[in-house]
């Protein structure tokens, strides 16, 4: 029962991003849809002295709309004014977002930072950083990875998008990174390996991680999960196919992907 919960709120959030996105005319349906189903499970679990960070800010509606269930946006105002300040389409800061998000890689260099200071000040809380793994062609993300193992970042979490896509085509064929769990382990993290649409998996993984977190088992690297997604996932002329990353919805394919949902 507590999985069929997953999947209405995950479907209710793709309905609301492709409402907003249409009305807008802005674009990363795709990239929107592909984390949808592990970020409902993560605002679901999260506490109130949590933060999220989306560092891939592209995945702006999503945002929005999470953000919104959990009382921080209206989200009447957000469609009214999106996507013209302070909605766009690219994460700024705001109610709920502290760090800009979509030149890749910064909002994480920032969270990081974030993660020391609560760790200086004893503060309760863990920062979650929703990453793409187009981000992991850039060189400032493992800069902060590195530093947020050398400090011990316990309370820092990085979930990674891993939709095998980017801006201009298919991540492998722009700059191999695969396999991601070991570069990550080689820094110094805890990778974890997750179906980014299972909600029961994302759920067993989120719960290891809590675990070392709450005090149960004795941990000192900061932890990534690897979620494997797909690009557009839900409407089947998005999925997999790399238009959706900046194509606008007119009046047809809107109404054809509602009718998917």
């Amino acid at each position: 029962m507590e999985f069929l919960n997953y999947k209405n709120k995950a479907t209710a959030a793709r309905k609301a991003v492709l409402d907003l996105i249409f009305k807008g005319q802005t674009s990363h349906i795709g990239s929107n849809f592909s984390c949808i189903d592990f970020v409902t499970v993560l605002f679901d679990k999260i506490k109130p002295e949590d933060e999220v960070v989306f560092s891939a800010g592209w995945k702006a509606a999503t945002a929005y709309w999470f953000l919104s269930q959990k009382g921080v946006l209206n989200w009447d105002e957000v469609m009214k004014v999106f996507p013209n300040p302070p909605y766009i389409g690219l994460l700024e800061p705001g109610p709920g977002t502290r760090f800009a998000g979509g030149s890749m890689g910064i909002a994480f260099s920032m969270a990081v930072g974030a993660a020391r200071a609560r760790k200086a000040l004893n503060k309760d809380g863990i920062i979650y950083v929703i990453m793409s793994d187009g981000e992991m062609d850039c060189g400032n993300v493992w800069e902060s990875a590195m530093k947020a193992s050398h400090e011990g970042l316990i309370n820092l979490v990085v979930i990674v998008d891993c939709n095998g896509f980017q801006a201009m085509g298919k991540k492998g064929d722009i700059l191999r990174s695969a396999p991601l769990a070991n570069r990550w382990d080689t820094f110094g993290w805890q990778s974890w390996d997750v179906q980014g649409h299972d909600f029961e998996n994302i759920e067993y993984h989120l719960k290891q991680i809590f675990r070392p977190l709450l005090g149960e088992k004795e941990i000192d690297k900061p932890n990534v999960l690897l979620a494997t997604t797909t690009k557009g996932k839900g409407v089947s002329f998005m999925e997999d196919n790399n238009d959706w990353h900046y194509r606008k919805l007119d009046k047809d394919t809107y109404e054809k992907a509602l009718s998917e949902l």
